[in-house]
Order: C-alpha cells, then sequence, then structure tokens
C-alpha cells in the first residue's frame, strides 16, 4: 500500500523524514521532483485543516508519499 501525509508544520517534516529514514528499507520514495513536495497528488482530497492552513494562516503544505515495498 501507499503511505501519505501533508503537514505545514516544518518540524513535523523533519521528524517524519528522520522516521521514513530509518525504515526505507520497508518504503520506497515515491517524490521525484522538489515540486512534488509542494504539489497535492491526484485523488488526495484537501482537508479542513489543509484548508485553514492556507487560507487563515497562509502557510504552506508539504506532501510526501511512500510505498511500501
Amino acid at each position: 500500500g501507499e503511505f501519505r501525509f501533508g503537514t505545514d508544520h516544518a518540524v513535523y517534516v523533519r521528524h517524519a523524514l528522520m522516521v521514513m529514514r530509518r525504515h526505507r528499507a520497508q518504503f520506497d520514495w515515491l517524490i521525484e521532483d522538489p515540486e512534488d513536495f509542494q504539489q497535492r497528488p491526484g485523488g488526495w482530497p484537501e482537508t479542513r485543516y489543509e484548508h485553514k492552513a492556507r487560507t487563515v494562516y497562509g502557510h504552506e503544505v508539504w506532501y510526501f508519499r511512500w510505498r511500501r515495498t
């Protein structure tokens, strides 16, 4: 299956990447270009939290995708 997450919190980005790096034997990284972090993948619905982060707070949202090997 595919593991996806999005966040507008920079500290969470760093923490999640460190955690997933420890599991890189079990997951393939699906991000190919730096722009992929900024674009919500197709079929990924916008959550109310994402909408609020963008519209109320003006935050960027980063998207991440891995596939279980």
